[in-house]
């Protein structure tokens, strides 16, 4: 969905060539305290509204480690 506001232009704009993309980028759970990343939580960033079930799905995998 994109927005009615102009300062928000280069979001718009970010993906207009790429109009067959499947994915728009990665996500993950990192320790805090040592920097490595979780196993089993990573995951990939789709269109539209999955991004937020995405990561919850790897915030929920964090946790069980």
């Amino acid at each position: 969905q994109k927005s009615d506001c102009n300062n928000h232009w280069a979001v718009n704009q970010a993906n207009a060539q790429r109009n067959k993309l499947e994915l728009t980028g990665i996500g993950g759970c990192a320790c805090v305290r040592h920097g490595c990343f979780v196993p089993h939580a990573m995951v990939d960033f789709q269109k539209g509204e999955h991004r937020q079930v995405n990561m919850d799905y790897a915030l929920v995998h964090a946790m069980h480690h």
